[in-house]
C-alpha cells in the first residue's frame, strides 16, 4: 500500500502537493475561465441554482461546468497520472469507473463554503434525510486539482480527518462556521487532493478580488451503483478518449 493511500485509509484525505505543473495547471483555467466568458460572464455565486446552459449552472458553490473532461479533453492528463492510477488501484481495487468531471469558478463573492462531504454523490444527494452510513473500506473518492493555490489570500481548505471505516456523521452540526480542531490544508498550484466520499470538508473565503479555479472527479469501485446524477459529458469523454476509457471505464 503506497502512503498516499494509507494516509486516506486513516485521515479520509490525502494531499499530492504540485502533482500537476503549475502552468500545466494554469492552462487548464484559463480554458475554464474561457467557458465563462463564452456565457457572457455570468455572476459567479447565487443561492439558488440558475441555469445557465446543459450541465453548466451558478450555485453557492460558483459556477460549475458538468462533463468538463468533454469540454476541456486535454484535462484526461490529469486523470491518466501513474500516482493517481496507482492510488486509485490501492483504494478500490482493478476496475474502478469514472462518474463524474466538472470544473468550478468562484470569486470573492463566495463566502465561507459550508461543510459538506459526498456519500453517495456530488452533492450527497443520494442518502440525504437518511441516516449516515458507515463503510468498511474505501468506494467512491474525490478528487480535486486546485488551479491557484489554497492559501490566506486564496482561502483554504477545512478538514475534519475520519478513517474510512468510522462514522460519516459530522462531528458538528453542518454550516457555514469553521470547526474547532479540524485541519487546515494549504496547497500550492496544481495540487490535488483525494477524499474518501465520507470526509466532512469546508474552505474559507477569499480574501482579495480575482477568481479561483478547480476541477473535480469522482470515481466508483467497480459494481458500485452510480450516483443518480448523470453526467452525459463525462460519458461522451469516455467515448472519445481510449486511454481514459482504458482506465477507467470499469471492468474488461
Amino acid at each position: 500500500m503506497s502512503e498516499h493511500a494509507a494516509e486516506l485509509r486513516e485521515r479520509g484525505f490525502t494531499l499530492l502537493e504540485g502533482l500537476i505543473p503549475a502552468d500545466e495547471a494554469a492552462g487548464y483555467g484559463a480554458a475554464l475561465e474561457q467557458q465563462w466568458r463564452r456565457l457572457g460572464e455570468p455572476d459567479l455565486v447565487s443561492q439558488e441554482d440558475v441555469i445557465l446552459g446543459p450541465g453548466v449552472h451558478v450555485s453557492p458553490v460558483g459556477m460549475t461546468v458538468a462533463g468538463i473532461l468533454e469540454r476541456v479533453p486535454e484535462l484526461a492528463k490529469v486523470l491518466l497520472r501513474p500516482e493517481l492510477l496507482a492510488l486509485f488501484t490501492d483504494l478500490l481495487g482493478p476496475g474502478f469507473e469514472l462518474e463524474f468531471s466538472a470544473g468550478v469558478v468562484s470569486d470573492e463573492t463566495r463566502g465561507f463554503f459550508f461543510w459538506h462531504h459526498h456519500v453517495g454523490g456530488i452533492d450527497a444527494e443520494d442518502v440525504r434525510g437518511r441516516a449516515y452510513p458507515r463503510f468498511e473500506r474505501a468506494e467512491r473518492l474525490g478528487c480535486t486539482l486546485y488551479v491557484t493555490p489554497l492559501d490566506a489570500e486564496q482561502g483554504v481548505m477545512l478538514v475534519w480527518p475520519r478513517r474510512v471505516d468510522d462514522s460519516t456523521a459530522p462531528p458538528f452540526p453542518p454550516g457555514r462556521e469553521p470547526w474547532p480542531g479540524a485541519t487546515e490544508v494549504r496547497a500550492g498550484a496544481g495540487s490535488v487532493i483525494v477524499f474518501d466520499q465520507g470526509t466532512w470538508h469546508a474552505v474559507t473565503p477569499m480574501a482579495r478580488s480575482g477568481q479561483r479555479f478547480f476541477f473535480g472527479f469522482f470515481v466508483r469501485r467497480a459494481g458500485l451503483p452510480p450516483m443518480r446524477r448523470s453526467d452525459p459529458g463525462t460519458v461522451a469523454a469516455l467515448a472519445a478518449n481510449p486511454a481514459l476509457r482504458g482506465a477507467y471505464g470499469g471492468p474488461a
